[in-house]
């Protein structure tokens, strides 16, 4: 079982190809249990929008506080122990 997270700012051109890529390789995977969760951090673009409409959970932060706060925030909220960590570009 695994949790993804993905910390995010402004990549609204990225983000669905990002979250493409992952769903695929868990689909050819044999892993039970996945999941995907997005960090906005206080982007003032579409990202999180654009992330919620590809079907994976989303944590909205109102502003930029960084990417170390974004990946703390993420593995809070994962549900299994074991957390992969990957930039929104890829």
């Amino acid at each position: 079982m695994i949790s993804v997270v993905v910390p995010a700012y402004n990549e609204e051109d990225s983000i669905e190809k990002t979250i493409k890529s992952l769903t695929d390789v868990a689909a050819k995977s044999d892993q039970v249990g996945f999941e995907i969760i997005v960090v906005d951090d206080g982007s003032t673009d579409l990202t999180a929008d654009r992330a919620e409409s590809a079907g994976v959970s989303v944590i909205r932060k109102p502003q930029n506080i960084g990417y170390g706060h974004s990946l703390k925030i993420g593995i809070k909220a994962a549900k299994y122990d074991t957390i992969v960590i990957i930039d929104a570009d890829g």
